[in-house]
């Protein structure tokens, strides 16, 4: 569900209108009406969604489905039988960014209504904080007792700020809920829009990020540490995890409880780590893994699979640590005999 407090809920629009402006062939009722955006998994009467089939993933169960208007392939409508109207294109992905754009066009847009500077008058901030002047402070902001809001810091509209929060300077946080005890070290960015479009052509297609970051309580985050909102779920950053310098955590990765993550790592879009994962400086991560319980993963690997828990891996691609070893032993001696 997309967070109304963050993107407002936009006018209902029916499978008729959304027909008629962006094409398509309608199938059900015409006075179907929607007002956001789903995951197909997670949608409401009042969503729209898309499906494609993945290879190799569960087939879709019809029955637990809720959407008011899906988007499909002519292929998928004639084998699947959905509960809900439809909308058939061969580009559903590209015809829901479309529409998604549509009903939240200002998804990407940071608006603040006093443009001057300073925190926006308000009750939601307690007494006990303390707000540097250089700070601009969003409209509907809440701070909690005893943080801290340092120079240069900027807090979207909405943004949600626990107590005994160490927020340093140069900060920027939107779209985003920060729980309790949290340090964010100086020009971290946390809740920017994620780095999510298909390709229409040579031409890409820009899908609205409308989740949000969720940070839980006892968290540390480094200096010029990025961590991206989602497209329609939240990145989620674990209880207790520390998170070091200048690391890019994508699009709706979930981060498990007292991990640790080194400089300069990267994950990719909907990774998953579980709890007390440690990750060494440098390690890239694609998308869409399951990082186990607690597995380690040594610096420069680069990790193109799931890998399970208590699991020790290094290089790239990355294998299981002692085989790592064994190919370095081997390359180098197979080096030296040249």
């Amino acid at each position: 569900m997309i967070d109304a407090h963050f993107y407002g809920v936009p006018a209902p629009v029916s499978l008729k209108v959304l027909q008629e402006k962006f094409g398509g062939d309608a199938l059900g009722d015409p006075n179907t009406y929607v007002n956001s955006v789903a995951d197909i998994n997670d949608a409401s009467q009042s969503d729209i969604c898309f499906y494609v089939p993945k290879k190799g993933a569960a087939p879709l169960d019809v029955s637990a489905l809720k959407c008011g208007i899906c988007i499909v392939t002519a292929e998928v409508a004639q084998r699947i039988s959905f509960p809900c109207a439809l909308i058939i294109t061969p580009t559903p992905f590209h015809l829901f960014a479309k529409i998604a754009e549509y009903l939240y066009p200002h998804a990407e847009a940071d608006l603040f209504k006093n443009g001057n500077g300073g925190a926006a008058q308000t009750d939601k901030i307690d007494s006990s904080a303390t707000i540097h002047p250089s700070a601009v402070i969003g409209e509907g902001v809440s701070i909690g007792a005893r943080s801290h809001i340092g120079p240069n810091v900027t807090l979207g509209a909405g943004v949600r700020i626990g107590s005994n929060c160490i927020i340093q300077a140069g900060v920027q946080v939107m779209r985003s809920i920060l729980g309790d005890n949290i340090v964010v070290s100086q020009n971290a960015a946390i809740g920017q829009a994620g780095f999510g479009f298909t390709m229409d052509g040579p031409h890409p297609v820009d899908l609205p990020q409308l989740g949000r970051v969720i940070i839980h309580n006892n968290v540390k985050i480094g200096s010029n540490t990025t961590i991206d909102r989602g497209a329609l779920t939240d990145t989620i950053i674990g209880e207790g995890t520390r998170i070091d310098n200048l690391v890019q955590i994508a699009h709706g990765v979930k981060v498990g409880r007292n991990c640790i993550i080194v400089s300069q790592v990267g994950i990719s879009g909907s990774t998953i780590l579980e709890d007390f994962v440690a990750i060494g400086g440098q390690a890239g991560l694609t998308e869409h893994l399951i990082i186990g319980k607690g597995a380690q993963i040594a610096a420069q690997s680069g990790v193109m699979k799931s890998i399970p828990a208590q699991a020790i891996v290094g290089g790239a691609p990355a294998v299981p640590i002692k085989e790592w070893l064994r190919q370095s032993v081997a390359l180098n001696k197979l080096v030296k005999k040249k």
